[in-house]
């Protein structure tokens, strides 16, 4: 699995692409947000297991509203 940035309407996001080829993920108004890849790339461990599994959020989010790549 690999992450993916996009913009939806002007607004970045950040999410997955999954097996319809279709785009999971949160856009930087949703409170669930994690930040930008860079941001990610550039975080320590300790800090990414403070945000969460992200993976996992992002898979069980629901899709009815998902982007089409």
């Amino acid at each position: 699995m690999r992450f993916l940035t996009f913009k939806s309407k002007g607004e970045e996001g950040i999410g997955i692409l999954d097996s319809a080829g279709a785009v999971r993920g949160f856009l930087a108004s949703d409170q669930r947000f994690p930040g930008n890849l860079d941001k990610l790339i550039g975080t320590s461990d300790d800090a990414l297991h403070r945000k969460g599994d992200l993976r996992r959020k992002l898979i069980r989010r629901s899709s009815p509203g998902s982007i089409r790549a």
